[in-house]
């Protein structure tokens, strides 16, 4: 009994395999004759920022795609050079293209997300992403990002990630980026030809003297600490200058 049991079980695990897969390649079958019927742009929120817009991604297909997309068979829509066409986009990271059984193509895109801006004295300004990428300035919008500028950043000028300098400088911006408060009152960085910084906030006028980029954690506590402990007690406008340099030190001036 429990072997022909496992007989009749095992028939209809093969009968069941056999009607799944014919009824994906039916399915495949009718997408491949059936024409396109609309093109769904999905684009990831990248904390508000607005550089890819569905508007300018359609555009950018017009212009790229040879030939009409909709009305065309799903079969034939090229998803590669769609994708290739979309990840050319400046501040598009990466972009996913699929056609499904409605006959509608999908389209998924990852933005690049800014998170500080270099000014230059004598060329345009860049964006810094989360990756450390360089990226141009937008003709349609701007970011409300960090500042940076200063001598030293005149010789970085490949992407972040591509220095020992521009990665310890990487880790500084994306730790004051993924904490808020240190996100809202932190508007500039200075940088001196020694690769020192100084730090501009919103919550008082001292100037910060962060020194180079390196044991960023222990120097950020001790901002924190002079703001929660020492400026209520001595005042907000005693203290002109602040250094966090010195290890253990917050030397107030």
């Amino acid at each position: 009994m429990a072997r022909r049991y496992r007989w009749i079980k095992g028939l209809g695990l093969a009968l069941g395999f056999w009607v799944l897969l014919g009824g994906i390649v039916w399915a495949e079958k009718k997408q491949a004759m059936r024409a396109c019927q609309a093109i769904d742009i999905t684009i990831a929120d990248t904390a508000g920022h607005q550089f890819v817009e569905e508007h300018g991604l359609l555009t950018r297909l017009t212009e790229d795609y040879t030939g009409s997309i909709l009305g065309t068979l799903v079969r034939e829509v090229a998803s590669r050079v769609i994708e290739n066409s979309i990840n050319s986009h400046s501040f598009v990271r990466t972009a996913t293209v699929y056609k499904n059984w409605k006959g509608r193509l999908k389209i998924a895109v990852l933005p690049k997300r800014p998170i500080a801006r270099i000014l230059y004295l004598h060329k345009p300004s860049q964006y810094i992403d989360e990756t450390g990428e360089r990226l141009p300035l937008s003709e349609r919008y701007a970011a409300r990002v960090l500042l940076i500028d200063g001598e030293k950043l005149r010789s970085l000028d490949k992407d972040l990630g591509d220095s020992p300098y521009g990665i310890a400088l990487l880790k500084l911006l994306t730790f004051i980026d993924q904490n808020p408060f240190w996100r809202s009152q932190i508007t500039h960085i200075s940088v001196d030809e020694q690769g020192k910084l100084a730090l501009t906030t919103q919550i008082s006028k001292q100037r910060v003297v962060f020194g180079r980029p390196e044991n960023i954690e222990k120097k950020m506590q001790k901002l924190r600490l002079f703001y929660q402990a020492i400026l209520p007690c001595k005042g907000w406008n005693t203290y002109k200058r602040v250094s966090l340099e010195f290890e253990n030190q917050i030397v107030c001036e």
